[in-house]
């Protein structure tokens, strides 16, 4: 049986200077490797970017990519469901036309 390497995360996170990250670039990368706890990189006291360890990246990863399949499934299923009751209308390019001047393309964007 392997024995996993349990981390402890903070709720308090660790904030680093984009310029002392170019500085102390190792060892950030070291904490973070051997902890759960990002580092939030600020530059002028703002908030730039954060760095996590690879297994919570990809994780990450894997449940963006789950609840990407998960809504285009239910828009599947809106789609099949308004086909059955007939509130399906075929997208004309004068329709698509209209549709575009009103602002309606890429607003969800």
């Amino acid at each position: 049986m392997v024995k996993l390497k349990k981390k402890k995360y903070q709720y308090i996170p660790n904030i680093v200077s984009a310029s002392d990250l170019q500085r102390k670039s190792g060892k950030v990368i070291d904490q973070v490797k051997e902890s759960a706890q990002p580092y939030i990189i600020v530059r002028n006291n703002k908030p730039q970017a954060v760095i996590l360890a690879i297994d919570q990246y990809e994780e990450l990863k894997r449940k963006q990519r789950e609840w990407e399949w998960m809504d285009t499934m239910e828009a599947i299923k809106d789609a099949e469901k308004a086909e059955k009751e007939g509130k399906l209308i075929e997208l004309t390019d004068g329709l698509l036309a209209q549709w575009i001047k009103e602002g309606k393309a890429g607003a969800n964007d």
